[in-house]
């Protein structure tokens, strides 16, 4: 394939194109690298495919969607010292954010216990690698752009836009997600959004304009929330992986010996023996061999893991509902009877609050143009209001649907 481009473009259906112009044509070699081709192989809403049958969209598309919204608002601000240095840097944090994912994306964090941003700048700063070569020999500085990720570039504005409470990211995945979910919460018009931002005071702020589209935006993330991001089935679903992967692990601790015909456990080599992935074992996970690993081990003897690999396999065998002290108890005292430990047919999982808006927390800009000043969004929204910013967090129960009588 020939890298070597004056511009070109890629069709999106979220964003019609993602255009790659002259001056942005070298991230396009980017794309054709080894860690940035396996965001192909991950998944972006992870599990919940499996409650959602069309959303298998991509982690590789959402980033290239993300890099794309930074291009427009990057070009519509018009910034007037935006170098072609701190351009680069800018676009290249946008198409990278998420290069750290792990297979199923968010559930390979909770049993791995490790973030996907640390794998992110792993791969970014890892000096063998093809990401690094590439922004080194188009003098884009590695430090500037794990800055951006970080939140810790002395240009505000760069973090915000990459990373804030209206960013590139929740832009794109908003309407990426709701389309290939058919949730209609995340249906936002980005181009108003883009088109409503201004440049003023080092900052990037919104017009008055502008409030109603960003009330639909933080209203529909918060359904989206609600209803896709923690549905309660893809939590159950989630939980099991993390219960088949905690249950490998004792096994491998105790010694067992695993058929393991693929040699897939290999891959997991390092986690197996509670060390972080190198960059070179990392980089080769992703949704499909984890698929075929977890296949795979339903050869094994062990009861207590085929036992889990066959209710993965089974719909509702698992139940995410809110937490009571009787529902509990009486799970618990069923579970008793069982062989497998409780451990694996009950858990409690306290549930993150969902937050609306946060006006502590990197507050959007609205730029008064009837007072001429630059004031809070809160302070102008007619929607958010200081009573409404945060639901109240809730309690899960975890349990296996045939120790509770009745029907949830």
């Amino acid at each position: 394939m020939q890298l070597k481009k004056k511009s070109t473009f890629i069709k999106d259906p979220i964003h019609g194109e993602i255009n790659f112009s002259e001056n942005d044509v070298w991230l396009w070699e980017i794309l054709f690298t080894n860690e940035f081709q396996r965001l192909n192989r991950i998944r972006q809403l992870g599990l919940s495919y499996q409650l959602f049958p069309s959303a298998t969209h991509t982690r590789f598309s959402h980033s290239i969607g993300v890099y794309e919204t930074a291009r427009r608002f990057i070009d519509n601000l018009k910034i007037k010292n935006l170098t072609p240095k701190k351009r680069k840097v800018i676009l290249a944090a946008a198409l990278l954010h998420d290069i750290g994912h792990g297979p199923n994306s968010h559930a390979f964090e909770k049993y791995t216990n490790i973030s996907h941003e640390t794998y992110t700048k792993m791969i970014i700063s890892n000096k063998n690698g093809s990401i690094y070569k590439i922004l080194t020999k188009n003098n884009v500085p590695v430090k500037d752009v794990l800055d951006i990720l970080d939140k810790k570039s002395k240009n505000e504005w760069m973090n915000s836009l990459v990373s804030s409470q209206i960013d590139v990211d929740r832009i794109d995945y908003l309407q990426r997600d709701s389309h290939y979910t058919g949730a209609t919460y995340g249906e936002i018009d980005s181009s108003m959004i883009a088109r409503r931002a201004m440049f003023m005071n080092n900052q990037i702020v919104f017009s008055l304009k502008a409030i109603s589209t960003i009330e639909n935006f933080l209203i529909g993330r918060f359904h989206m929330y609600e209803q896709v991001y923690e549905n309660v089935h893809t939590i159950a679903n989630e939980w099991i992986i993390q219960q088949i992967m905690t249950r490998v692990k004792e096994l491998y601790k105790s010694g067992y010996k695993f058929v393991d015909h693929n040699h897939l456990l290999e891959l997991f080599n390092h986690w197996l023996n509670d060390k972080l992935f190198t960059v070179e074992e990392f980089v080769k996970l992703d949704d499909w061999n984890l698929s075929v690993l977890l296949d795979s081990l339903k050869h094994e003897k062990d009861l207590i893991l085929k036992t889990l690999l066959e209710e993965r396999d089974t719909k509702n065998k698992y139940v995410c509902i809110d937490y009571t002290k009787k529902d509990y108890q009486l799970a618990v005292a069923k579970a008793k009877k069982l062989k497998m430990p409780i451990k694996y047919n009950i858990d409690i999982i306290k549930h993150k609050a969902i937050c609306l808006y946060d006006p502590n927390k990197q507050p959007i800009k609205i730029y008064n143009s009837l007072t001429k000043k630059i004031e809070n969004f809160d302070t102008l929204s007619n929607i958010v209001s200081k009573n409404q910013f945060i639901k109240k967090e809730r309690t899960l129960l975890i349990i296996n649907s045939k120790l509770i009588k009745h029907k949830f």
